[in-house]
């Protein structure tokens, strides 16, 4: 197949019969390869007045249409081209011969690969194709003669923070609400904690009769006491003097024969047995006298230490049911209700999302390959995404000093998913931007020599 005579036959008989007559186009359609914007199975059909089919089901305009469309938009040099459908590429390659530079969108990220390798084999410089919905409108462009570009995540000023709970339960008020400002301490949720409250009220039983035992200690003597075994001491003087004076009555007798043995032995074991009633009940008097023993009162002592913590502990236990705000902050999210479950420990989700969002911060993930090129402090301008006419001047609040793997994606039909950024984070002023906390951001940052 002779291209050259296909190529000057589809100028000739197409594109000219339907009034596409200005000499620049029709020599740039002599020039600029077509077949080479052809998927190969279809390179025969790349001169002839039908459409052609590409990847994901879509199709290359004719011609004649791709020739007479070019000459209505009637471009100049310094001109700026938003092309809304890549296709193949060849709209677009004629585009940036006529205008100063091409963005062209394409929801098919299969596509926009195929018309990005065929715009660089044809060493077609400005113009790029962007894998996005073209509904969305223009991406921003950088606003410094040179930049660095990253994709941000809006976030609070105290970063977003997750809510958890550190005791499993089911959830029984929910006194917030999204879009809510709370104090520090102020609650967010409350668990149901009667079978706590039922083991409160054990523990604080438990410490009363710790301390009880312990004042009953630390009374003694008790005064109604005392009397019984001072009465019991005299009794026992008033026996040992008893049998003394028995006792010496038969000592005095003349003739000593006058008792039996048995009686002088009875008689000097009364003294005896006397004597020692009087020491035991001295003994016993003395002992209440004292009061309680000192080991005894440390144990008691130690029971209520005890008792006292057990119920701290569960008042503690009490306290963690219900769930407070740690700083000042808007409640960004809830996601549990009256009679869930809520567990414990991190979840996939968080039960609330806080965050102080009186000023916000924009995280810009900055490529690994561009970090070199960042400078703490450099200036920066972040876009809503969607809408290249809502920007703010962003101001640097820190670097964080470690490199992550990268997570969100910007839609780049060549963006590199397996890499590593440096995270930096901006502020701005949300009153100078309707912006909301996770929503994505284009954002450049001035790079200076």
């Amino acid at each position: 197949m002779n291209l050259e005579l296909a190529r000057f036959n589809m100028i000739e008989q197409q594109i000219r019969p339907w009034n596409v007559l200005d000499p620049a186009i029709l020599e740039l359609l002599a020039v600029m390869r077509r077949e080479d914007f052809v998927p190969p199975a279809y390179r025969a059909l790349a001169f002839v007045d039908t459409e052609v089919p590409l990847p994901a089901g879509q199709c290359m305009l004719a011609p004649r249409v791709e020739a007479r469309m070019l000459q209505e938009l009637d471009l100049q040099r310094h001109e700026r081209v938003l092309e809304i459908g890549t296709g193949s590429g060849f709209m677009a390659a004629l585009l940036a011969h006529r205008a100063r530079a091409v963005t062209s969108l394409e929801i098919r990220p299969a596509l926009a690969t195929f018309a990005a390798a065929n715009l660089q084999r044809a060493g077609i410089a400005n113009a790029k194709v962007r894998v996005l919905d073209g509904a969305r409108g223009l991406p921003a462009e950088a606003p410094f003669e040179e930049t660095i570009a990253g994709a941000g995540i809006v976030e609070a000023r105290t970063q977003n923070i997750a809510i958890g709970s550190t005791v499993a339960g089911i959830v029984v008020d929910v006194p917030v609400q999204v879009g809510q400002k709370v104090k520090k301490g102020d609650v967010l949720f409350r668990i149901d904690d009667r079978d706590r409250r039922a083991e409160l009220a054990v523990r604080a039983a438990a410490l009363e009769a710790a301390r009880a035992d312990l004042a009953r200690l630390e009374s003694l003597p008790r005064a109604e006491d005392l009397p019984p075994l001072e009465e019991r001491v005299r009794a026992a003087e008033t026996d040992l003097a008893d049998a003394k004076r028995q006792l010496e009555l038969a000592e005095s007798l003349p003739d000593m024969r006058a008792v039996a043995v048995q009686e002088w032995d009875r008689r000097k074991f009364a003294v005896r047995a006397a004597d020692a009633r009087l020491a035991t009940s001295r003994a016993e008097l003395e002992k209440l006298r004292a009061g309680a023993w000192a080991p005894d009162e440390a144990v008691a002592r130690a029971n209520v230490a005890s008792a006292q913590a057990k119920l701290d502990a569960q008042t503690i236990e009490l306290e963690r049911l219900v769930v407070k705000a740690p700083v000042d902050a808007t409640v960004l999210q809830v996601n549990l209700r009256a009679g869930e479950f809520a567990p414990s420990g991190p979840t996939t989700q968080p039960l609330m999302l806080l965050g102080d969002v009186d000023v916000l911060h924009v995280r810009v993930d900055i490529d690994e390959n561009d970090a070199w090129r960042f400078r703490p402090g450099a200036k920066g301008v972040a876009y809503v995404r969607g809408n290249r006419e809502l920007k703010t001047e962003v101001e640097f609040v820190r670097v964080d000093p470690y490199v992550v793997p990268k997570r969100s994606l910007t839609g780049e039909s060549t963006e590199r998913v397996d890499t590593r950024v440096l995270q930096v984070l901006y502020r701005f002023d949300p009153a100078k931007l309707a912006v909301y906390a996770g929503q994505q951001m284009d954002v450049f940052l001035e790079v200076k020599r």
